[in-house]
């Protein structure tokens, strides 16, 4: 919304050699263009550019971004970019944010132009709301990612992430471009982490935000000169984060329970939970004992892992075991509720399920996540079997006979590698595996890699 509460800014997605002046007629012609292509019995593409498909999405359909203002009462369309023809991101994501004053856009864009022969490099974009059509790229003093555009409300600065190599497992780096001399300011460069969100205090004066860590999500408070970090609120994962006057508001999961709203007092530090929309439900649920454990995993170096307790766990009966392989391979299990690999559901038959954060997950700082390039299979291997020997050690109850091992994606490229490498486990499920990089390649952005 711009601040005159009359105009919204919109990112939408346009054929651009139909987007003319976003005339009914205009608008007319590229819904029909649209359904023609949905309704063709071809399904073949050709393309000349690198980039040519985003996960399940193929981008050979000439599409292009652009910023609208709508007018709220006339519902008129101003087109802010009326030349641009490409779409703003690899992954076809529209990321802006709105000047308080309503005058400027900044905008992340892949400032690299068809037909995509180098890697993407992302920069940010300002982008003025008159009409003009002109752009400004902040960033052009990096060559790889600069993202996630966040506004000051004093409107003084913008801060945004920049990794600065095309290293996998690089470490998301806080920037500030001051918009009055210019300049790029390194805000978290001493910092070992990766930070997902970040909002301003109401008065420019800190940043509220969000980062990995050891298996969890906090929320963390920064000045803006890149002093005082500190953690705020350091229980399961936190996600959805904004700030209002005093108080901080974001989503909050853990592996027993779905996302609710809390809100923490920025003056005391206090928090509360505000929602309590799934309790009723959860009371039904026999839910295992959820525990992080650590252990001596590949060169002698402490990994993490998750264990989830059987229902019912009985310490005089035995249990099989089933370690869950996380995908990415840059990412962490986090002490969250998911929707798509439940722990929970893998150990409601009466199994233990252990999740590991081995060598490259993120959340460990970037050696961590590095440690792995090259050399996909090692030490994530040594960390799964060295985990499954820490847990039999300490849990007699474990089922050493009945040992499986699941995982989707990398965790599927992980299971196989297992395949190939021990005979421990009696039973491995590779979902999704990425098993060859030669079609992988040819299957989507991964071919940037």
């Amino acid at each position: 919304m711009v601040p005159d509460s009359k105009r919204v800014v919109v990112a939408t997605t346009v054929i651009p050699e139909l987007a003319g002046r976003f005339s009914k007629s205009d608008q007319a012609a590229m819904r029909k263009e649209m359904k023609r292509r949905k309704d063709s019995k071809m399904t073949a593409q050709v393309t000349e550019h690198r980039q040519y498909r985003y996960w399940d999405q193929s981008l050979t359909d000439n599409l292009a971004h652009r910023l609208l203002v709508v007018n709220v009462e006339t519902r008129e369309l101003a087109d802010l970019m009326p030349k641009w023809d490409r779409l703003f991101s690899p992954s076809a994501e529209a990321i802006f944010d709105v000047a308080p004053d309503g005058r400027h856009i900044a905008v992340a864009i892949n400032s690299v132009a068809p037909p995509y022969r180098e890697r993407p490099n992302g920069d940010i974009y300002l982008v003025p709301t008159n009409g003009s059509g002109e752009t400004k790229n902040l960033t052009s003093d990096n060559r790889f990612e600069d993202d996630q555009p966040r506004y000051s409300p004093d409107g003084k600065s913008i801060v945004f992430y920049r990794q600065a190599t095309a290293s996998l497992g690089e470490t998301r780096r806080l920037w500030r471009h001051e918009l009055q001399t210019g300049k790029n300011l390194a805000l978290t460069q001493e910092l070992d982490y990766s930070f997902d969100q970040y909002v301003f205090s109401p008065d420019s004066g800190s940043l509220w935000l969000l980062a990995e860590e050891r298996g969890v999500l906090p929320l963390f408070k920064i000045n803006i000169d890149g002093s005082g970090f500190t953690k705020a609120y350091g229980e399961g994962t936190s996600t959805g984060l904004d700030a209002a006057g005093g108080v901080v508001a974001f989503l909050n999961e853990t592996f027993n329970r779905p996302a609710e709203l809390f809100v923490l007092d920025a003056a005391t530090g206090r928090s509360k939970q505000l929602t309590h929309f799934n309790d009723d439900a959860l009371a039904q649920l026999n839910l295992g004992k959820v525990e992080p454990h650590t252990f001596s995993g590949a060169d002698g170096r402490d990994v993490q892992l998750w264990l989830i307790y059987p229902p019912g766990y009985d310490s005089s009966k035995e249990y099989p075991l089933v370690q869950l392989l996380h995908g990415g391979p840059h990412t962490m299990v986090r002490d969250a509720f998911s929707y798509r690999w439940n722990a929970h559901v893998f150990a409601s038959p009466g199994y233990f399920v252990a999740w590991v954060n081995r060598h490259g997950s993120t959340g460990f700082g970037e050696k961590f996540a590095k440690s792995i390039l090259g050399e996909w299979g090692e030490k994530p291997m040594g960390d799964v079997l060295r985990g499954t020997d820490y847990l039999l050690g300490k849990f007699p109850s474990i089922d050493r006979d009945r040992l499986a091992a699941a995982g989707a994606s990398y965790g599927g490229y992980l299971a196989a590698w297992l395949q190939g490498h021990t005979d421990r486990f009696k039973c491995l499920v590779d979902h999704a595996g990425v098993n060859n990089f030669y079609t992988q390649y040819g299957g989507d952005l991964t071919n940037y890699h």
